[in-house]
């Protein structure tokens, strides 16, 4: 069975802000990596090739799940729905946990 990818809105804002803020401070060469890890990991996901380590500190109807970035201090944080991947966040690891936890509500 394939896998579809359902991105949350606000998720794909924070992706697009981190590639910015790495273009305007670090460079292209360095935005293009971070884009390059974060499709690495939709791929990833999608062929069944990534699991994701449960997230601890969040409670959810689904198991939440994140895949840490390699070379960011990033992770996208997931759960698996009717073979949907719902992307829930690009969660920044430096600022509180669960920032996002809104974004769950009504799913």
């Amino acid at each position: 069975m394939n896998r579809r990818l359902d991105v949350d809105e606000e998720a794909e804002i924070e992706v697009d802000a981190q590639v910015q803020y790495y273009a305007n401070r670090a460079g292209t060469q360095v935005a293009l990596r971070f884009v390059a890890e974060i499709e690495a990991i939709y791929h990833g996901l999608l062929e069944h090739r990534l699991v994701g380590v449960n997230h601890s500190r969040v409670r959810f109807r689904l198991p939440l799940k994140r895949v840490f970035l390699d070379r960011f201090p990033f992770a996208i944080v997931f759960y698996i729905e009717d073979e949907i991947v719902h992307v829930v966040s690009l969660e920044a690891l430096r600022s509180q946990p669960g920032y996002w936890r809104g974004r769950l509500r009504g799913r």
